[in-house]
């Protein structure tokens, strides 16, 4: 089977992980991997020898949970075995028995909610506590070459004194990622997935650790994806002195190399071109606009149905909510929406690359509470921009155009608009049916003559 394709595995009850027993009764690990010829496999006897000899080991470890009655996990083992037998001495291979809910190896399983279905390896590198789900070929090659990239990169992070963030999100030679940054790592293992599979524009940068360049490059490129969160595209790292094949591929022969791969799915090498542009957050982010304005697909203004929605969008650090309340549908129906839509999605256009996520809703009528909120009580359309994690809001007072949204956007960020505090908490958001694109119908409600005339 190639490194692509990923076998289909046995899914796990849903009330499994929480019946689990805390008894502590033989190992059953030795059905599969006990004392097979050439075999290293480790087994663990229970969840307090797997966190000693696993969690708090210093070493490379592939941890795989089956189940004896797993067809693919039969049909791996042999693989399994022979990679532990070749990797032995570099690279720990262990084995946790995760089917029989009665043995102790299934209170292993229940740390790890990645578990789903049998089997699921596990690489646990420098950082224990965040172990990383392989998902590459099962057979012997594919395994051993994996971990063996695991294991280069994790002695070069070591070399770099940066050996607690091995397995991070660094992309190789940054020496601190921020919290907010959207960069993904890429491997071999998840390219395909994050690019080339992937309708969204990318930007990748090929890098290495020892690389004053790319050491320049990285603080710019993670800003950037904080300002194209949400906008079309992706920008990604690869460590190329780890994931030689995939350089070579790209046909990197210096660091840091740069390529844009455009919007579409099913990509293939051909599609990407070198970037050449400005290694800045402002370059970065202009070149990665104009390739969504190109080939991609930009990020639809959602519909505000659900408090779930203004979280998503709205929370977060140094982040501002524009909100839209349009009219009511039978207020110029469909037509009419789809217009103040457009002149809300051109300024959304217009402000790419700052740290704003636009919503619309329905003004008057179910989203009563959050107007009284925001202090919207003089008519739609109305547009407020709204600063959830400070507690502060700023209503424009101008006519509903994109022209006039997108100077009320730039007096914010020039300080020329004073914020309101919030009184109280921000009202909770009614959840709703969205729009479903069509005019709105009118229900009347027939009378009768005495209900009409009343008492006379």
């Amino acid at each position: 089977m190639s490194s692509s394709t990923s076998p289909r595995r046995f899914l796990l009850a849903p009330l499994f992980l929480f019946s689990l027993s805390t008894g502590i009764t033989p190992c059953s690990s030795q059905s599969l991997y006990g004392g097979a010829a050439g075999s290293a496999v480790q087994t663990f006897s229970n969840n307090s020898d797997f966190k000693k000899r696993v969690v708090t080991d210093s070493r490379l470890w592939l941890v795989q949970f089956y189940a004896d009655w797993c067809g693919h996990c039969k049909g791996l083992a042999p693989a399994f075995q022979e990679a532990s037998g070749i990797l032995e001495g570099f690279v720990q291979l262990g084995a946790v028995n995760a089917g029989d809910k009665e043995g102790p190896n299934a209170r292993i399983a229940a740390g790890y909610p990645e578990v789903k279905g049998f089997p699921t390896l596990m690489v646990f590198g420098a950082d224990k506590t965040k172990p990383l789900t392989y998902e590459g070929g099962r057979d012997a090659k594919s395994i051993v070459n994996h971990m063996m990239q695991e294991a280069s990169k994790m002695v070069k992070m070591r070399m770099m004194g940066d050996g607690d963030k091995a397995g991070g999100g660094g992309g190789g030679g940054s020496d601190s990622v921020p919290e907010d940054s959207k960069v993904i790592e890429l491997t071999t293992n998840n390219f395909k997935k994050n690019i080339l599979d992937n309708p969204q524009v990318s930007m990748v940068a090929f890098v290495a650790p020892w690389c004053g360049h790319c050491k320049t490059l990285l603080p710019e490129l993670h800003r950037a994806s904080t300002k194209l969160d949400g906008e079309g595209a992706v920008l990604g790292t690869v460590d190329a002195t780890v994931y030689a094949e995939l350089s070579k591929t790209y046909g990197v022969e210096g660091f840091p190399t740069i390529k844009i791969f455009p919007g579409g799915k099913d990509k293939d090498p051909s599609d990407a071109r070198d970037y050449e542009g400005q290694r800045t957050e402002s370059g970065i982010v202009q070149a990665v606009l104009a390739e969504v304005d190109e080939t991609g697909t930009p990020r639809e203004i959602p519909e505000l149905t659900s408090q779930a929605i203004i979280a998503e969008n709205c929370d977060g650090k140094n982040r501002i909510c524009v909100i839209a309340a349009l009219p009511h549908i039978l207020d110029g129906g469909a037509a009419a929406r789809n217009k103040q839509k457009d002149i809300l999605g051109e300024a959304a256009k217009r402000s790419r690359g700052g740290p704003y996520r636009f919503l619309w809703f329905e003004g008057g009528n179910a989203q009563l509470d959050l107007e009284k909120s925001l202090d919207l009580s003089f008519g739609f359309p109305a547009v407020v921009a709204l600063a959830k994690e400070k507690g502060a809001y700023m209503i424009m007072r101008e006519s509903y155009s994109t022209k006039n949204i997108s100077n009320f956007l730039r007096n914010i960020m020039s300080g020329r608009t004073v914020p309101t505090k919030l009184e109280g908490e921000l009202a909770e958001v009614a959840t709703v049916d969205p729009w479903d694109g069509q005019d709105g119908e009118v229900f009347e409600e027939e009378m009768s003559l005495d209900e009409i005339m009343g008492e006379l």
